[in-house]
């Protein structure tokens, strides 16, 4: 048996990588499943009573400092995140949550945002403002540019949004 944080010999490595299976990719016999609401919710649990544990906090935090810190971040967008909304948007917001009742991309009606189509804070019309859960606005952050085209075509498309029309001018 290997001990943890002993260096493998070239053999040994070439031997490991020999007896192992590539299971990547739809080789993975978990390919195209997921869990069950319970499993999930009991790895939630766990996660959260492991959290509440400081020495297990203290080894994992730096991990997670090191691929979320701002410009390490893949999703960083060169801190537009910190720039504030207008006065105009906490207004409008609980009004564009009112109009659109749920998330627009999965139907939750549970824990929702008001997203920019456009990214720009500034940007305050209805037509530029949807309703999504924090799960898909979460989605949204990462691949701007095409989420962007999506959510602006979906609207064009969708003929029910009285808000449709003014994206065309």
């Amino acid at each position: 048996m290997v001990r943890k944080g002993s260096k493998l010999s070239a053999e040994t490595k070439r031997k490991i990588k020999e007896n192992h299976a590539d299971i990547r990719g739809e080789k993975n016999p978990f390919y195209h499943k997921s869990h069950s609401k319970d499993t999930k919710l009991r790895i939630s649990n766990k996660v959260k009573e492991l959290w509440k544990d400081k020495s297990y906090r203290s080894r994992v935090e730096p991990h997670l400092r090191k691929y979320h810190h701002m410009e390490d971040n893949p999703a960083w967008d060169g801190g537009k995140s910190f720039e504030t909304y207008p006065k105009e948007f906490k207004i409008k917001r609980s009004n564009i949550i009112k109009r659109d009742k749920k998330c627009y991309i999965c139907n939750d009606t549970k824990d929702l945002v008001v997203h920019h189509i456009d990214y720009n804070k500034s940007n305050n019309s209805d037509c530029n403002l949807l309703t999504l859960c924090r799960s898909c606005h979460g989605r949204t952050n990462w691949n701007k540019q095409k989420w962007k085209r999506i959510l602006e075509l979906d609207l064009l498309i969708w003929k029910g949004n009285k808000y449709a029309s003014d994206l065309l001018g």
